[in-house]
């Protein structure tokens, strides 16, 4: 079924299958012992130059349809809204009514459980959790045992968060409820002004919520009380939330640095085409796609414009870091990386299909060792990693307490 194609450092890296998409996870350094998680930006320093990537191999396949109805028409499989993910586990759920956790180790099935009509699904906590109709259900994330259900008032929207103990739900309403996510205790319930006009994100004791009626607003998330509230020219749609910036792409040619800890005042303001996906932030940049195809990396401080290059199809996610590089999917088949410094091209690999998901990178023990964990629209999952490590375990470095040194490593 497979046949990849090798490549020469530098060059396109392996065809992939048909049918399949990626999800580049990248792992830095662990020959030495692991320093103390970085803060909050796009780019960890350290890890090896592009070219020890390629070429790329096939780890592990699996497909997931299955493990869901063999009744039900191919038109009608699929995923069902984008993926989640842990440490360990990739979470799928699917339109034939299942939600499945895949080993991002082994690519093995860990659990397959009925869960119909998801419109979102995240996890947090050892938790995996999901949206359907008015109901907000936690399952554990090392079986698929339900822990906890919530039933809202109305209908849930799909702008679901969970992160750091916290699980943000919202209501097609315009309500916006705070729930503690081990217990599913419902701590606070809050009226917006206006739904959700994407994804909240958390920073901090801060949560912002992009709203329809083209404000950001910041809850204080212990109590959901507001803090502050900015009214932005355009709807926001994305917003990538750090301790001291907060990076609001909206739905007109605007993107925006706003102070989160003061009044939401506009640090800037750049006039350019729509902002796709989420930026990312690095120490010294913020890069972001937009729909006039151009990948742009521009000062954290001012705005400035550092670089920029156009792509060769349409980018839907946003840029996502991977240690030096910035990798970037669409609707074409490429998925690209470039350098985060000078936005040159490091490498690139194919898949016959567009990507059905966002990239995600998560890090673990061994340099240079990428595992790319992809899945199709009918809902097949697949690995590919570096052909020089293929045959070794994959060890997510995350397991590990930051600043807890690397005794040995299992092989």
């Amino acid at each position: 079924m497979w046949s990849p194609r090798t490549n020469r450092p530098g060059g396109r890296a392996t065809a992939l299958a048909a049918g399949f998409v990626a999800v580049l996870v990248a792992v830095p350094s662990g020959a030495q012992p692991r320093q103390a998680a970085p803060p909050a930006s796009a780019v960890t320093p350290g890890l090896a130059p592009a070219p020890r990537v390629f070429p790329l191999g096939v780890a592990w396949i699996l497909p997931l349809e299955e493990a869901s109805d063999t009744t039900v028409e191919l038109s009608a499989r699929g995923l069902a809204c984008p993926p989640a993910y842990d440490v360990w586990s990739m979470y799928v759920a699917l339109k034939t009514g299942r939600l499945s956790a895949v080993s991002l180790g082994t690519g093995t099935a860990r659990w397959t459980v009925k869960a119909a009509d998801v419109r979102a699904v995240t996890a947090t906590d050892g938790l995996v959790l999901t949206v359907a109709g008015d109901l907000v259900t936690a399952r554990r994330g090392a079986d698929g045992v339900v822990a906890w259900e919530l039933r809202l008032d109305v209908n849930a929207s799909a702008a679901l968060c969970a992160e750091h103990g916290w699980v943000i739900a919202a209501t097609e309403g315009g309500d916006v409820l705070g729930i503690r996510a081990r217990e599913g205790t419902k701590v606070w319930q809050v009226k917006a002004g206006a739904r959700l006009a994407g994804v909240p994100a958390i920073a901090g004791d801060g949560l912002y919520l992009p709203l329809e009626n083209n404000q950001v607003r910041r809850l204080d998330i212990l109590t959901g009380r507001t803090v502050w509230q900015r009214t932005l020219v355009a709807r926001p749609r994305t917003i990538l939330a750090l301790e001291d910036r907060l990076f609001v792409g909206t739905v007109g040619r605007y993107l925006y640095a706003l102070e989160p800890n003061d009044a939401g005042r506009v640090r800037w303001r750049i006039h350019s085409p729509e902002v796709t996906g989420a930026p990312a932030a690095g120490e010294r940049m913020v890069y972001y796609l937009s729909l006039d195809n151009v990948l742009r990396a521009i000062d954290r401080v001012n705005g400035t414009l550092k670089w920029q290059q156009v792509l060769g199809y349409r980018a839907l996610y946003g840029p996502v870091p991977a240690g030096p590089l910035l990798l970037v999917a669409g609707t074409s088949n490429a998925v690209s990386a470039w350098t985060a410094t000078l936005g040159t091209e490091a490498g690139v690999f194919e898949a016959p299909h567009e990507l059905a998901a966002p990239l995600h990178v998560i890090p673990g023990l061994v340099d240079r060792d990428l595992l790319i964990v992809g899945i199709s629209p009918e809902g097949t999952v697949l690995a590919i990693r570096p052909d020089s490590l293929a045959p070794e375990p994959f060890v997510a470095a995350a397991q590990w307490p930051a600043g807890m040194p690397v005794l040995w490593r299992w092989k």
